[in-house]
């Protein structure tokens, strides 16, 4: 039997190493439903599938959906576990659900967000009377996936429940105590209202292949990015491991990177896989120079990590500098490549925003993660932008996205009759005369058929876009009056955000913005999180006081 740790520290080329062991397997004439290759995050899934097309010219030439028939058992462990259960789409609970339950049990509900189904009616968010957050029945709903996500599942779920078992202070603060006195009441509620119906909250999946001990035949399984890993996921494997016979585990692990305590994650999760075994630790990376990498190496030595003594550095040497906040912004100027600038907390990301209103649209500064965005993350702007530089450089092609976004928005006091039923009519009229890819129109318009929306033919742009009536805000406005080229996705090259909104990812240059945790925060925590932001950096690591 082959249970293998993989000790895999910052840009040591991890995926690359997988992506060996996964194609000397199917070289061998290992089906490649016989191997199950599961991740955390959903980018290094793809990245393993991207590996996997550059090595092998079949797979390459495979669509999406063809290389989920070929490779049934590769992605996230959620994706995996809904292939296993067989489930659609309309197995997952939706808004309206949550929405009609705690309607039902008097409570407030704020809507995710996502896409909706076609027949889903917009409800809007459903408040009751009482003076209570909005979100309670959110908060509520949360807090049940969490315990089951420690490990509390069937009959001892309620049990966990019970006893508060994972409350964060953001849900104790901010869930009622009449509420919290019928957590338990609520909890068997919800639970026979979802089950009434079949249907599935992520990790009400992995409750029911762990209790029904569900498992797919396969005889090789890679575990990526195990230190991310929660107790819920890690019985999952277990089933896997045990109850299919698995004689070949690779586990991929960065102990120093476990910065999900609150979800139950731990770098010791699966020390019970490997008594007595040595890990293999993989001996270069690829991505860090010799002084980042010792910044890198001094806090994991203060974490009690001394594995990562073993590991050389790219052959750079990289800068290291101390830097202060009013020299960020002539530093975002001056710096070649991508950049981030990560602080560990959003109050701080939204003071900085305040402060570097110019920076920000002259940069193109982006935000990261779910929680930071600037006018550039939206993909509105980037339309407007385009059809400006189309409209002013004479091109003659106008995507439809464009020519929609910046008609809809225009006065119709420069438009010709009927001009914005025509363009939203468009996508469906132009179907048969062009291509439609993924549910997007590819065709475009011509330069004469943009003009034919407008009034007469000497109108201009700067004209409509200095309108008090064109419907964008000051700082889009502001950004429009700028901007004379083109915009994609390569014009982003610096990104804002939290710490952990750059975890596994990478950029050239590092703005790490330096805090002093405080004294009631986790000390080994934070020690993981400031790990995750120095390594981030490839050429420049700038601490910011």
């Amino acid at each position: 039997m082959s249970n293998v740790k993989i000790i895999g520290y910052p840009g040591v080329g991890k995926t690359t190493y997988m992506n060996k062991l996964v194609v000397g397997w199917i070289e061998d004439d290992v089906d490649p439903s016989d191997i199950i290759y599961t991740s955390f995050s959903r980018a290094a899934a793809q990245s393993i599938k991207e590996k996997l097309d550059d090595t092998l010219a079949w797979v390459g030439k495979l669509s999406n959906y063809a290389f989920r028939e070929a490779f049934p058992y590769f992605g996230t462990t959620h994706s995996i576990s809904s292939r296993l259960l067989k489930l659609r789409d309309e197995n997952f609970i939706r808004d309206k659900m949550r929405i009609e339950w705690c309607k039902q049990n008097d409570l407030t509900f704020k809507k995710t967000g996502g896409k909706k189904n076609e027949d889903e009616e917009d409800e809007g968010d459903y408040v009751v009377s009482r003076d209570i957050p909005e979100n309670t029945g959110n908060l509520v709903l949360e807090y049940f996936q969490t315990v089951k996500r420690l490990g509390y599942i069937g009959d001892n779920a309620a049990e966990g429940v019970n006893d508060r078992v994972g409350m964060t202070w953001r849900i104790d603060k901010n869930l009622p105590d009449y509420v919290q006195d019928d957590l338990i009441n609520l909890f068997y509620s919800w639970e026979e209202f979802r089950q009434t119906r079949e249907v599935y909250d992520y990790e009400d999946m992995f409750e029911e292949i762990v209790l029904d001990e569900i498992y797919p035949g396969a005889d090789y399984m890679v575990i990526d990015e195990s230190h991310d890993c929660y107790p819920l996921q890690k019985m999952i494997y277990d089933v896997w491991k045990e109850n299919g016979c698995i004689e070949n585990v690779y586990v991929a692990i960065d102990p120093n990177q476990t910065i999900y305590q609150h979800l139950g994650c731990s770098p010791y999760l699966f020390d019970d896989w490997f008594v007595g075994a040595v890990p293999f630790v993989l001996p270069k990376s690829w991505r860090l120079p010799e002084l980042i990498l010792n910044e890198v190496k001094a806090v994991a030595e203060q974490l009690g990590d001394t594995t990562i003594k073993q590991v050389e550095s790219n052959g750079e040497k990289g800068e290291v500098k101390d830097v202060y906040d009013y020299e960020i912004e002539k530093l975002m100027y001056d710096v070649t490549g991508t950049s981030f600038v990560l602080f560990r907390f959003n109050k701080d990301i939204q003071a900085f925003i305040r402060s570097q209103k110019d920076a920000i649209i002259d940069l193109k500064v982006c935000g990261m993660g779910r929680s930071t965005k600037t006018s550039w993350n939206y993909p509105s702007l980037t339309n407007l932008c385009n059809f400006k530089y189309c409209w002013l450089h004479d091109e003659n092609n106008f995507s439809y996205p464009d020519v929609k976004e910046f008609i809809t928005r225009t006065p119709i006091a420069y438009l010709v009759r009927g001009a914005k039923t025509k363009v939203k009519k468009a996508k469906k009229d132009r179907a048969v005369q062009g291509t439609l890819i993924g549910g997007k129109q590819t065709s475009a318009f011509t330069r004469s058929e943009v003009m034919g929306f407008f009034k007469g033919h000497d109108v201009r742009i700067a004209s409509i876009i200095g309108d008090d009536k064109f419907r964008v805000t000051p700082a889009q406005r502001s950004i429009l009056t700028k901007c004379d080229e083109p915009i994609t996705r390569d014009s982003f090259k610096i990104h804002l955000g939290t710490i952990h909104s750059s975890k596994g990812l990478e950029a050239d240059n590092v703005f790490f913005h330096n805090w002093r945790p405080e004294t009631w925060m986790n000390q080994k925590n934070e020690l993981r999180v400031e790990y995750v932001g120095k390594s981030r950096a490839h050429k420049r690591l700038f601490m910011v006081h």
